[in-house]
């Protein structure tokens, strides 16, 4: 298991210092990943600033949990 793991952090090493790796990621992040990130954040804002918010916190989570889960799923269309 230990040879597994080390050969796999080496190739993480090796991809985290490749700058073409890293200037990919830079990429997804600035047109994928930010405005979603964003997205999701005003909406979860909304949310708890709706009334009634407050008096039920349970229910706040689980929908902002489900919100965030079908985000990174898939399954919510925007």
């Amino acid at each position: 298991m230990s040879l597994i793991r080390s050969i796999l952090f080496q190739a993480g090493r090796r991809l985290a210092s490749d700058p073409r790796v890293r200037e990919k990621a830079k990429q997804a992040w600035e047109t994928e990943i930010r405005p979603r990130v964003a997205a999701t954040g005003a909406e979860l804002r909304r949310m708890a600033a709706e009334p009634g918010a407050k008096d039920d916190p349970a229910r706040l989570a689980g929908r902002a949990t489900r919100r965030v889960w079908d985000e990174i799923t898939g399954k919510r269309k925007t």
